[in-house]
């Protein structure tokens, strides 16, 4: 899941760089249409926040007539939709490994960043005026909208890194994301992102000491201490040297900054013209853009700052937005949250202080992150929240579904055998478990079933569901792995446990709703020579990467293939080697009937 947020988070504007085409509103409208099909808890969540903003929107644009009622309603499919994705990601930040996000993240931004370097020409640079009266320069945007919202990313990346750094040892490749991070920002000349890092990293740096301190670890806070130092002076070095840099922060003291100017220091300036102009109703909420609007802002766009923008077009209402935002998600961070939550609230809202959207799905998606990782931490601490969703699963009593074998009950392989006794067992301890049987009979011929397969809806506890395939070598467990991966979609299982690499394949659409996966590897039937063709092994070995990426737990039935997971993928697993049931110890009646003779008191001799 995390390798999908991370390709979304850097590839957000690869449908076009208007901001209406940001790829995250399509993830989330189909989230949103996820939640209404099976009319999931999640709908109700993100009804109770969105409702509100209706309201006042709707009021508006019918009480005053040069409001835009389309623009008003373009608004509103936007915060609906980050409202969703706020949601989302708050409910399944639990299950993301935070690290190998950001990994991702400096990964996709570290060859983006070499080819921008080879290719000084191509789209992924901009060249911009950033003093008034100076020549422009070329600034490193990626692929997105603009140098600032690269910085935004970038800078996001680097508090995360350096929150991983000082949570756990030195970890190299984490040094190396802080590495692309810094060059992405020093090539961004974004000033806004680096101001707002800044302000994260030196409260977690802050707050990280001053843990340490009460610890009584005065070496970490040493360390601390002069990491923060050759940082600050390498910073201000490049800085100097660096004549654009030395010549924006001249300009911003001078107030020549056209950046600066464009964002803040103009909007600022205006906004009291626009609410007086509006007898401090706004201009509505959407309506930014609207002529007559950028006529009051004095502007040719729309404001890019999100708390004046939309302070300007609902006045109160906009205020009573910012408020809320701010103060709701700050209670809980700063309450419950942990060091890093607390550092990007700060850093969030510092840049939408000073720029960005309202709308920026961006937003949504950290403070989405920012509450539910709080939220979780208030269930831990206190064990309760009137959120029913954060509570945590009852693990006496779980909904599994097990996809992966032909059929049960069957003897066809070791496969099934694990999860007919596996799930057998799982069923006596008062878990609900379904199998997802293959269609078709068994492979040596009809007349080897244990059942009728085509008639069986139950066995000894456990649900049978058959999901149709095609009854062809090479294609019957191919389509069965993906039937069954889709439908098990929305089935509020709390488990999915596939079994074999080769299902594993489609392992990533049950993770992309954020269900739980888990895998046991019964052997490395890649290596199985003769038993699969090159296709076949190519696509098996494609399953198993899959599992590494996606799988939530993993399970090996040998210490040779434990190894092997380590060493070729660095991923930790479990072994769990295949067990046999105990055998039934029958008393010798028939011995001591016809020779009087007692068990232990003979010996047999041949």
């Amino acid at each position: 899941m995390e390798f999908i947020q991370a390709f979304l988070f850097t590839s957000k504007y690869l449908l076009g760089r208007n901001s209406n085409q940001d790829i995250f509103y399509l993830f989330s409208a189909f989230a949103l249409c996820f939640y209404i099909w099976k009319r999931h808890d999640k709908l109700k969540l993100v009804l109770k926040i969105f409702l509100p903003i209706p309201v006042v929107t709707l009021g508006m644009a019918f009480l005053y007539p040069d409001v835009s009622k389309v623009r008003c309603i373009v608004f509103l499919g936007k915060m609906l939709l980050n409202v969703t994705l706020l949601v989302f990601v708050a409910y399944n930040c639990k299950k993301w490994k935070l690290g190998r996000f950001v990994e991702t993240i400096s990964i996709i931004h570290g060859i983006e960043t070499i080819i921008a370097l080879l290719f000084r020409n191509c789209g992924l640079w901009v060249t911009e005026n950033l003093i008034s009266g100076e020549a422009s320069v070329s600034r490193l945007r990626l692929f997105y909208t603009d140098p600032g919202s690269m910085a935004f990313a970038s800078g996001l990346v680097l508090v995360i890194l350096v929150y991983l750094l000082l949570k756990e040892e030195i970890v190299w490749h984490y040094v190396i994301g802080i590495v692309v991070a810094l060059i992405d920002l020093f090539l961004s000349f974004g000033v806004g992102g680096i101001t707002c890092a800044v302000a994260a990293i030196v409260l977690m740096l802050g707050m990280s000491c001053f843990y340490n301190v009460r610890k009584g670890r005065k070496n970490i806070v040493k360390k601390i201490a002069i990491g923060t130092a050759v940082s600050a002076v390498f910073t201000i070095v490049v800085f100097v040297l660096n004549g654009t840099y030395f010549g924006r922060f001249n300009a911003i003291i001078d107030g020549t900054d056209y950046n600066l100017n464009t964002k803040l220091f103009n909007p600022l300036m205006n906004l009291i013209g626009v609410l007086e102009d509006t007898q401090f109703r706004g201009v509505g909420f959407g309506n930014g853009n609207m002529p007559f609007a950028l006529d009051m802002m004095n502007a040719t766009k729309a404001y890019p700052n999100s708390f004046i923008r939309i302070i300007a077009e609902g006045c109160f209402f906009g205020i009573l937005l910012v408020v809320i935002a701010i103060l709701g998600v700050g209670y809980y961070c700063f309450k419950y949250g942990n060091m890093m939550s607390r550092a990007l609230f700060v850093y969030v809202t510092l840049y939408q202080m000073i720029g960005g959207y309202f709308t920026n799905p961006t937003n949504y998606f950290i403070y989405g992150w920012i509450i539910g990782e709080s939220l979780y931490r208030k269930v831990e601490i206190t064990g309760k929240c009137s959120i029913k969703i954060f509570m945590p699963v009852n693990k006496d009593k779980l909904k599994i579904a097990m996809i992966g074998h032909k059929r049960i009950p069957s003897r066809e392989g070791g496969v099934e055998i694990v999860v007919e006794e596996l799930s057998k067992r799982m069923v006596k301890l008062g878990h609900t478990v379904d199998a997802y049987n293959r269609s078709g009979q068994h492979v040596s011929g009809k007349e080897y079933n244990v059942v009728n397969y085509d008639n069986l809806k139950e066995y000894e506890g456990i649900r049978i569901i058959k999901i149709q395939t095609i009854e062809k070598k090479g294609l019957a467990a191919f389509v069965y792995s993906f039937l069954a991966s889709i439908y098990v979609v929305g089935k509020d299982y709390d488990v999915i446990h596939y079994h074999a690499e080769g299902p594993c394949l489609f392992m990533w659409i049950p993770s992309l709703f954020g269900i739980r996966t888990t895998c046991t590897v019964h052997g490395l039937d890649w290596a199985r020579s003769g038993k699969w063709g090159s296709l076949g092994s190519t696509i098996i070995k494609f399953g198993e990467k899959v599992a590494v990426l996606f799988a939530d737990e993993m399970i090996v039935l040998s210490k040779q293939v434990q190894r092997y997971f380590l060493e070729r993928y660095n991923r930790e697993t479990t072994l769990i080697p295949n067990g046999v049931n105990r055998p039934e110890r029958k008393v010798s009646s028939v011995i001591t009937e016809k020779y009087g003779l007692d068990s232990m008191n003979y010996v047999n001799a041949a």
